[in-house]
């Protein structure tokens, strides 16, 4: 879960990437990437 609380401080496009890798059994990873918009 990704949870942005307080008011923003600028204003735009941003994106957030996750990546991670599990070595475990086999070799599973995550890759994903969010964007979001702040508005006025």
């Amino acid at each position: 879960m990704i949870e942005v609380k307080g008011n923003p401080k600028y204003k735009g496009t941003f994106t957030v990437h996750i990546l991670a890798g599990f070595y475990a059994e086999g070799d599973a990873e995550i890759d994903k990437k969010y964007t979001f918009i702040v508005q006025e």
